[in-house]
């Protein structure tokens, strides 16, 4: 046994303190788990004196005149996580501003200061104004709400209005007029047809929760149900935002321009036809009268705001907001029979 164990093939690897490295290997000329990759001693080293004791850094590098991440001040505008590891400091990056890597997740509450650039407008922004993903590691998307929408505007294909089609659900093909519109795809029609859509929502159809609790997920509050609206397509039957959420959702959308045009053409009253204006023909009219009233003279504005107090009237109309006016009331709406006022 004695002979065997002198007849074993070692590292002979020169160790830091001069001594040749005694484990034993497989075959020789090989070596050991620790010295595989080169002596240690011939290794790279940062080498710099920025340190506590001022002794050179001793952390090994992958080439020569390369500094550590610790001592490389080309590494001072990289993002780091920063949690707490065992090793100190995690030393992951990131690519928001006190965001943490995925092992080292932070609360909702703390996300609310950080701001997270937006890969399409670079322009730095809060995490409400991303739509949210758990692809992510810090829950939201890459791309902020209002550029989504503008790339989801872009696609805005014809409609096909004769031949056929078949249906993605029931495999029949079928007439273009039993297919829906969608603008997004490059016919122009839904991939299913009118009958499978129907039956579908119709077998998805769940029964709205009467008692219990829910968190609303955009103020994280836990509600009781009957501050939630119903949604039959939800497995509770009930909106995932709450009722005062959703109102201040809408009084902000409706605060802008187009979406407060929107808001106008879905008050017109129905027996009334409005085939002769568009909202881009009222955008031009808003334009071309300089925002200012034809009446008054005033300046014209479009803002809505949200009452908690008045339930029945969620958007609380403001004395100067624009409204479409006809001419000669007992005329059609037109574009030579209305006016801003």
């Amino acid at each position: 046994m004695e002979e065997e164990k002198k007849d074993r093939s070692r590292c002979g690897a020169i160790k830091p303190n001069g001594d040749p490295c005694r484990a034993p290997v497989s075959k020789e000329g090989s070596k050991c788990t620790n010295h595989r990759k080169g002596d240690v001693k011939d290794k790279p080293r940062c080498g710099s004196t920025k340190t506590k004791t001022g002794k050179p850094c001793r952390r090994i590098v992958k080439a020569l005149d390369i500094l550590c991440s610790t001592h490389n001040e080309k590494n001072k505008d990289i993002l780091y996580c920063g949690g707490l590891a065992r090793n100190g400091p995690c030393k992951n990056v990131v690519f928001v501003e006190g965001d943490r890597c995925k092992s080292h997740p932070i609360s909702y509450e703390k996300k609310e200061n950080i701001t997270k650039i937006c890969k399409e407008c670079k322009i730095f922004k809060k995490f409400d104004k991303f739509p949210i993903s758990t692809s992510g590691s810090n829950g939201v998307g890459r791309t902020c709400k209002e550029c989504v929408s503008k790339i989801k505007k872009e696609f805005n294909y014809s409609r096909k209005t004769s031949g056929t089609q078949q249906c993605v659900s029931c495999r029949e093909v079928k007439d273009v007029s039993f297919f829906g519109t969608d603008i997004r795809l490059l016919s122009g029609l839904k991939s299913s047809c009118k009958e499978c859509i129907n039956k579908a929502s119709k077998e998805s159809d769940y029964t709205r929760k009467t008692s219990g609790t829910q968190q609303c997920i955009s103020c994280k509050e836990i509600k009781n149900v009957l501050l939630f609206g119903s949604n039959t397509r939800m497995l509770s039957g009930l909106k995932s935002s709450c009722k005062e959420c959703s109102n201040k959702r809408r009084s902000e959308y409706n605060s802008e321009l187009s979406g407060y045009i929107s808001y106008l053409f879905r008050g017109i009253k129905r027996p009334i036809p409005i085939s002769g204006i568009t909202k881009q023909s009222v955008l031009n009219r808003y334009n071309a009268q300089n925002r200012i009233c034809n009446r008054t003279g005033r300046k014209m504005t479009h803002t809505c705001t949200y009452n908690p107090d008045k339930k029945l009237h969620i958007i609380e109309r403001q004395l100067d907001n624009l409204s479409i006016d006809r001419i000669d009331s007992l005329l059609e709406y037109t574009d030579d029979n209305t006016q801003l006022v």
